[in-house]
């Protein structure tokens, strides 16, 4: 076991969490700032634009390098923080998809970009909570210092 102490796991948990926590605040704030995923975002259905509003998604390395590393959470966090980058992930597909040049109607591409939006609204609901959970394991004493903001 990578982490055999007590102290090392509560050490390494605090770091993940912290890590997690930045990731996180990071995705919400790319989803927050695409226009795409915003009211009326249909009007940017043409490649070039949904090409731009792909680029701005971040990539999520803290979760890829430490996917083996939930078990260090209590459940159901680590279900939790699957789902949500899950959810991220099949939101920059479908982002990708829309800015990949292909013979879709206008009509099809507003459709995706609805299907986009609602994609963009849950993971702002999970990611939201996310935040919430992981709180207390980075700052015992203050975790209301924590924000995305």
């Amino acid at each position: 076991m990578l982490f055999a102490s007590g102290f090392g796991s509560r050490r390494a948990r605090r770091n993940l969490a912290s890590a997690f926590v930045g990731e996180v605040a990071a995705v919400l704030r790319a989803i927050e700032r695409n226009p795409l995923l915003h009211e009326g975002g249909e009007r940017l259905v043409d490649a070039n634009a949904a090409e731009e509003c792909v680029a701005e998604m971040p990539h999520v390395v803290i979760y890829e390098a430490n996917a083996g590393h939930l078990d260090l959470f209590n459940a159901p966090l680590p279900r939790e923080l699957t789902y949500f980058y899950t959810r991220v992930s099949a939101l920059a597909e479908r982002l990708h998809a829309l800015a990949t040049p292909s013979d879709l109607s206008d009509h099809t591409r507003a459709e995706y970009v609805h299907l986009a939006q609602a994609d963009a609204h849950r993971a702002m609901e999970l990611g939201d909570e996310l935040l919430r959970h992981l709180r207390p394991l980075v700052s015992h004493h203050q975790p209301d210092t924590i924000s995305r903001a």
